[in-house]
């Protein structure tokens, strides 16, 4: 084995010591880089929930957490009216006093409440979704972020980032 080694010179020996290192560059460049798609990704989402804010509450709940124990990188929002924005809600009589305010801001005319009332005792809360993105009427944001190039280059830019930072800290 001395052979070996020998036969590559002394590249070898530090090569060999940054290898035993790998582990720990792994873990600094796997969280450095989950930071920087938490980020992006928080963004897009932000991005795609346009369309339906109102508040802004669901936007400024999203957020990302690393387990590095785990080594992942959960994103979403923590809101309490995330997944009935998210799944819609079936059909039931809405307190009249938060749509007035709703349509006030959202479609200038508080009058329009009512109707707004009525029509979610009939059809629920994912009619609009339903028209706008199809399906069920969920408003599936999350998977639409996944899907978007913006985010699937994210997440090509993110593997090439971390493979870039082990190959530097190894021959470095």
């Amino acid at each position: 084995m001395t052979d070996f080694r020998v036969a590559f010179g002394p590249e070898w020996n530090r090569f060999g010591t940054r290898l035993q290192k790998f582990s720990k560059y792994f873990q600094e460049s796997l969280y450095v880089n989950f930071r920087t798609l938490g980020i992006k990704t928080t963004r897009l989402i932000q991005r795609e929930l346009n369309p339906v804010r109102y508040k802004g509450t669901l936007e400024r709940s999203i957020s990302f957490e690393i387990d590095m124990s785990g080594r992942r990188l959960s994103i979403g929002p923590t809101a309490a009216h995330a997944k009935y924005i998210y799944y819609g809600t079936k059909p039931h009589w809405a307190p009249i006093a938060p749509l007035k305010e709703w349509a006030r801001w959202k479609l200038g005319d508080e009058k329009a409440a009512w109707a707004v009332q009525r029509s979610i005792a009939k059809y629920g809360t994912s009619r609009w979704a339903a028209r706008r993105y199809g399906g069920k009427g969920e408003n599936l944001f999350l998977d639409r972020v996944i899907a978007c190039g913006d985010f699937q280059q994210a997440i090509r830019a993110f593997q090439e980032r971390v493979g870039r930072d082990l190959v530097v800290r190894l021959n470095g």
